[in-house]
Parts: structure tokens; sequence; C-alpha cells
């Protein structure tokens, strides 16, 4: 291998075809172009991205492979970021030139791996919600990899991976997204099944996810844009658990928590507050999570295109789940706070099975459940076990008052609602026969009160890592845990009945 060390202050050349070490100062003033070819950037280093001041674009480090057509064997180009905790490397580009980048384009072999690296101002800013990637891989090789561990993002925008080699991969953990310009963090696309995995990061935008192969687990994102979105129904082996994501927005602008089209995705164990929507559109399976909606959005309206703004207009989050897919099962949740409904059935909906979950308006929530919004059918749901309290109107309501909506109804316990606590459901009266009214709040014996401004209290807390996600999710479930001769602590605790202090298969302690 030859490997050439560069002097403490650098300029590299335009073009790269050695294994090179850099280390020291490092300024990029025009575009360098990695052929085939591994560069280290050693420990402690500074590489700063200094374009004419007058530059539209600031200058790339271009990932890059060898033109040599009819062989498949092409070497890869590799940029290492060799940080250290005490040692840091700093990837910037100052104040007054315009953002520099990373990338590695079209038929590109290319890899990335960055430990302990601080990346600043890199992605040219295209709006107030758009900017161009700071980092922007096509790993096209089978061995390609986007590896980032213990780096910081500052003032970037987004992490963008297109994975078309077969075994392409990415892990990004504990990383840290300050100040994210545009509204989203990370991006992952393409047909590669390389296993990608995202965990332990903070950030304060979204997260998009087009491909397949992808666990985000432990991740705390907090910000107006904070979400995830998976847009496309083929991706295989997703899979979101315990994250803790709090959509901040004071806007009612349609922006949601979580947007997921793939049916198969796994979305367990998670915390979700905020938006106009918590959860847009889920999976078929939800479970043990927790849903909390928020009010004192300001409401927006577009008219013909011309959007405009009534002043003095709140609103709150509409629903906590909607848009159920055909099949859905919802259960061992809870549905927290102000919501026109928590959960709100349409036209894709088709046999939903929502049972063991727990429902607290707070009493500024209108219902628990809204069946058949803008649909007209038999949809033979089953509401079982659960716990429902606190709403303005009967909580069970049924657009289309067809006899077949509700398939199986029962053992469920109502507290402080309106009654009948089924509204123009045909085949029930008041209550199914089974049912248990509670008078009032109080009479359910939990373990405290209302916990209204616990996101609030938690998201400095989780960001400051001074709390992890399976704790901060435990002072939700807490609130709701009954004392021993609540009428929600069943007799037998493995037989039928609501569950509402059994939301997780684990049980966690708060420290």
């Amino acid at each position: 291998m030859h490997t050439l060390a560069l002097a403490v202050e650098i300029s590299p050349p335009r073009t790269i075809i050695h294994d090179t070490v850099w280390e020291g100062h490092i300024t990029i003033t025009h575009d360098v172009r990695m052929i085939g070819a591994t560069v280290r950037v050693q420990p402690g280093s500074t590489i700063q991205f200094l374009g004419p001041p007058s530059a539209a674009l600031g200058p790339q480090i271009q990932l890059a492979s060898p033109s040599v057509i009819g062989t498949q064997d092409v070497a890869s180009a590799t940029l290492i970021f060799d940080g250290t905790p005490e040692r840091p490397i700093v990837v910037e580009t100052p104040e007054g030139r315009s953002p520099g980048a990373i990338v590695a384009g079209a038929a590109t072999r290319g890899s990335i791996v960055a430990r302990h690296t601080v990346f600043r101002r890199l992605g040219q800013p295209l709006s107030d919600q758009l900017a161009n990637p700071a980092l922007h891989l096509q790993l096209t090789a089978p061995d390609n990899d986007l590896w980032l561990d213990h780096c910081r993002f500052e003032n970037c925008g987004p992490v963008r991976g297109e994975f078309l080699g077969p075994g392409a991969s990415t892990h990004i953990e504990a990383c840290h997204f300050v100040n994210t310009v545009g509204r989203t963090t990370v991006v992952l696309t393409g047909v590669g099944s390389g296993l990608k995995v995202i965990t332990g990061n903070i950030a304060d935008a979204s997260f998009r996810i087009e491909c397949a192969q992808v666990t985000m687990e432990n991740n705390v994102l907090i910000g107006d844009w904070a979400s995830i979105s998976i847009p496309t129904p083929h991706p295989r082996a997703v899979s979101i658990i315990d994250n803790y994501i709090h959509c901040t927005t004071t806007e009612d602008s349609g922006r949601y928590v979580l947007k997921c089209e793939t049916p198969d995705a796994i979305v367990n164990r998670n915390v979700f507050i905020g938006g106009t929507y918590v959860i847009e559109t889920p999976p078929r399976t939800i479970q043990w999570n927790v849903l909390v909606g928020v009010t004192g959005l300001q409401a927006k309206f577009d008219i013909q295109g011309l959007k405009t703004q009534l002043r003095g207009s709140t609103t709150s989050t509409h629903y906590l789940i909607s848009n159920l897919p055909p099949g859905a099962v919802i259960t061992d949740n809870y549905f927290i706070g102000p919501a026109y409904a928590a959960i709100a059935t349409s036209k894709r909906a088709d046999q939903p099975r929502i049972e063991h979950n727990l429902f607290d308006g707070w009493e500024t929530a209108r219902r628990a459940v809204h069946f058949n919004m803008l649909a007209d059918k038999a949809l033979r749901a089953v509401f079982t076990d659960n716990v429902v309290t606190r709403y303005q109107m009967p909580p069970i309501y049924d657009d289309a008052g067809n006899p077949n909506t509700l398939a199986q109804v029962g053992r469920n316990i109502f507290a402080n609602v309106p009654q009948p606590v089924y509204e123009n459901l045909p085949t029930v009266n008041e209550r199914a026969s089974d049912d248990r009214l509670v008078e009032a709040f109080s009479d359910l014996k939990l373990a405290s009160g209302d916990q209204r401004l616990l996101a609030d209290r938690l998201d400095e807390q989780l960001t400051s890592r001074h709390m992890t996600i399976s704790q901060a999710r435990d002072r939700w479930l807490t609130t709701y845990r009954p004392h021993p001769d609540s009428p929600l602590a069943p007799v037998n605790p493995t037989g039928p009945g609501p569950r509402p202090c059994a939301a997780s298969p684990k049980q966690e302690s708060s420290e």
C-alpha cells in the first residue's frame, strides 16, 4: 500500500489516486476527487471548506471509482474520520463561505466511516425546509458502508444514503443532530438489502426511510419537524422500537410524528407526542406505545391554493391514530390527551381489533374512537377490554350507523364520560352487557393525577442524556398504574380485562 503522510498545513490536490493520510489543518479550496483511494483523517485534525466567498456552491470532497470497462473488480473510495473522544475531528465550513459537502455520486463505489467527528455547516440550504445533503452517498458495491459513530452535526443538511449494492449497509449510532438545515435529518433509500441500524441518536428533525432492513431503536427526536416517515409500502423488515419522538410544532399544518405506509413494519414501545396527527398512517400492528395529543395548535387553512391564517384560532391534535389499514391490531397502548378522536377509521379500515388499550381524554378530547369517517361499510371491528375515561362526548361513535360496524364489543371500563357511551351504533344500546361504568376518574384509583406538562419536562433530560427512553416512558406509565383496590386491577392478572399497567412486555423502573 502506498501511503502518503501529508504536512500539518495542507491543501489536497484536485485528484487523489493513492491511499493518503491527512493530519493537522486541511483546507479544501476546490473539489477534491478521491478515485478508488482511501483517505484516513487522523485524530484532532480540522478540515475546512474554503471556497471563494462569492461562489454559489462550496467545494466538495467527492468519492469516485476508476473508469474501468468490462470488470467488476473496481476499487472503492473510502473516507475514514478516525477521531477519538479526547481528540475529535472537525469538518466545517466557516461563516461567510458557501457550505461544502461530501458526496459519492452515481456508479461510484464508496464508503464513509466517521467516529467522534463534528460536522458544521455542510449542505447548501435550498429553502427554509430543504437543503442539499451534508453527506450524500450512493453505495453501489456490495461491501460499501456508511458508518457514523458518536458524531455531531451542527447547522447541516441531511445525511443521505442510497443503497444500491446488495450488501451495502449503514450504522448510525449515538450521533447528535442540532440546528438541522431543512426538515430532514437522515434519508435512507434504495433497493439494497443490507442491514441499516439507526440507534441511540438525538435529532431535531425527521428521519425518512425508503428502503428495507432498517432498525430504528432508542432514538430521541424533538423539534418542529421531528418525525419518522416511511412513505412506500414495499420495504421489508422495518422496525421502530423504543424511540421517543416529540413534534413540537405549534401549527395545525398536517405534521405528524409517524407516517408508515409499510403494513408489516414493527412499531413497539415508543413514546409519540404532538402534531396534527400523532400517527398519520400506521402499519397493521401498533402495540405497547404511548401516544399523546397536544392543544394550542395555531389553525391554518388553504383556500384555493392560497394559504391564510385565522388569527387567534387554535386547535388540538386531530387524531392520535388515523387511516387504519385492513386488519389493524391496536393493543396495549396508551392514548392520552386532547384530540378530536384518539382513533379514527376511514375507507381503508377493515376488521380492526382495538383491545387492552387505555384512553384518557383529559376532559379536553372529544371521542376515543370515531368509526367510519368518510365511509359507510360493514367494518366488523372488535372493541374489547379497554379503559376509556374523561371524554367530552360519547366516546365511541359511528359515522355510518351501520349495524355491522362492531362484530365484538364488551369488557370495557368507562369512567367520567357522557352516556350512552356508544353513539350511533344500532347493535349496542347504552353499553355492552359486560361493560362497566365508573362515575368519576378518581374512582379508578390510579397512582397519580394528570401529568399534562410531562413532555416538556422530559425533553431536556432526554436530549442531555440524563434520562433513558425507557425511564421517560415509564414516567407516563406510572401515572396510570392502579392501586390494588382499583377496578382496573384484575383478580386474575393473566385473565381477560383491561391491562393499563401492562403496556409493555417488560417492567421498567423510573430512576
